[in-house]
């Protein structure tokens, strides 16, 4: 994640320009300490299945008025980068408790990150198309299912 850029786009969907991964990160976190919604592209394969590198698109919301809870996707700050994993335990976590510590991992490691409240930088919320059953699929499998029905009905 060090090496890679972060392009920004305006609603519209133009390329406005070409930031380095970690300007691109601390301009993010500044528009969600303003509490602005940021809309972002999923880099990393940390999380996959359920987000794709490079294909799938999130929003940052900011914490405040939201409770982080245990299933919850976080955006935060861990050993000087910026990760999106899933939070699997919380301890001592009460709304906004400083001095809690929150464990987090991604879907597809097996290392968890033990990171105090203070590190979240927001809560991540999922394209609505992520309440339908087959984007929980496994976007591989399921493309080859396709595949399939699609050559044994000669379409």
């Amino acid at each position: 994640m060090k090496n890679k850029n972060i392009s920004m786009i305006d609603p519209a969907g133009r390329r406005l320009r070409t930031l380095a991964n970690r300007d691109a990160l601390l301009f993010i976190e500044e528009c969600i300490s303003r509490g602005e919604d940021v809309k972002l592209r999923v880099r990393g394969n940390s999380m996959a299945p359920l987000l794709i590198d490079n294909l799938d698109y999130v929003v940052l919301q900011p914490i405040n008025g939201h409770k982080i809870e245990v299933g919850d996707i976080i955006f935060f700050r861990y050993k000087g980068s910026f990760l999106m994993h899933r939070v699997v335990e919380l301890d001592g976590y009460s709304d906004s408790a400083s001095g809690s510590k929150i464990v987090a991992r991604g879907d597809a490691i097996n290392t968890c990150e033990i990171i105090k409240y203070e590190d979240i930088i927001a809560k991540v919320s999922l394209p609505a198309r992520y309440s339908k059953w087959w984007y929980l699929f496994p976007k591989r499998i399921l493309w080859r299912l396709i595949k399939i029905y699609i050559f044994a009905h000669n379409l």
